[in-house]
């Protein structure tokens, strides 16, 4: 990939305790993004680190706010910055 941007996402809701961070990390993976996805301690956030091309962050933007069955999403907030670190897979972080 040759475009490569970086991205931090919260996501507002009910995204604890409905296998959110999961989901995040699985579309991830099927979009070729690199980083990480981690709850935040508001007890409704979820927060992701994101390095790719500008087009599948911005998809899973899309696919994060539909969320998985049993999450219910009221916001999806997305950062574009300029620095990357240049992650290596997606992880989640505890």
């Amino acid at each position: 990939m040759h475009d490569n941007s970086c991205a931090e996402i919260t996501v507002t809701g009910r995204v604890q305790g409905v296998g959110f961070r999961a989901y995040a990390q699985r579309e991830a993976i099927k979009l070729g993004l690199s980083g990480y996805v981690k709850n935040l301690p508001a007890g409704n956030k979820v927060f992701l680190e994101v390095e790719g091309g500008k087009e599948q962050i911005e998809k899973l933007s899309e696919v994060l706010s539909k969320g998985p069955l049993a999450s219910s999403i009221n916001e999806v907030e997305m950062k574009f910055s300029g620095s990357c670190q240049t992650l290596k897979g997606f992880t989640i972080r505890y």
